[in-house]
């Protein structure tokens, strides 16, 4: 087995436990153990610059889609220990998503699927790794992933029956969509319908 030396501490390790450039394919020289010591050092000593740098990512599209997909899962890992919330767990992988992202961008643009409104990317400074609570008030014209069928999970286009249930959207619509059931939106038509009729 291959080894390296790590020269921060200088101890020998196997290659598996020094980090990759994802560029360049080499080995970093410090061990991973060193490399965590030094990132957190560097963290603490540059608060400004981390959190502007942090700042910038989350504003740009990749990092905005890359943290709302990221939810997705989280929110679900977490609802593993709470039994009172309804667990969505994706019947799908990140990758899933992106790609059926990138092909509704491709087709439609940049815009909510329900009011065919350009979305944003946009949140405030220091918010990265923050959760909601510290973003303030919502943006409604912000990127989000809402579940088209709100009775059944994340689930992307699959052979057998070629539907997603996956809708690429605005918060606002999410959040007036919320908990609805396309049987809720049915009778609600029905109703409406009913009324016009009389009239």
């Amino acid at each position: 087995m291959n080894t390296k030396t790590c020269t921060k501490c200088k101890k020998s390790f196997p290659l598996d436990n020094f980090y990759q450039g994802k560029r360049t394919g080499y080995t970093y020289s410090n061990c991973k153990m060193c490399s965590r010591i030094r990132t957190k050092r560097y963290k603490r000593e540059n608060k400004e610059k981390v959190a502007l740098s942090g700042y910038k990512y989350i504003n740009t599209e990749k990092g905005f889609l890359k943290e709302t997909v990221d939810a997705i899962f989280q929110r679900a890992k977490e609802n593993k220990s709470n039994q009172t919330r309804k667990k969505w767990i994706p019947e799908c992988t990140k990758q899933d998503i992106n790609e059926e992202l990138e092909l509704y961008i491709q087709e439609h643009g940049r815009i909510c699927e329900y009011c065919k409104e350009p979305w944003t990317y946009i949140r405030k400074m220091g918010t990265r790794g923050g959760g909601p609570k510290k973003r303030g008030p919502q943006i409604f014209t912000n990127f989000s992933i809402d579940r088209l069928d709100s009775t059944k999970t994340y689930e992307v286009r699959k052979p057998a029956h070629n539907i997603s249930n996956l809708v690429f959207c605005c918060i606002g619509c999410n959040n007036r969509k919320n908990q609805v059931t396309l049987s809720d939106i049915d009778n609600i038509k029905r109703v409406w319908k009913e009324r016009h009729e009389v009239d």
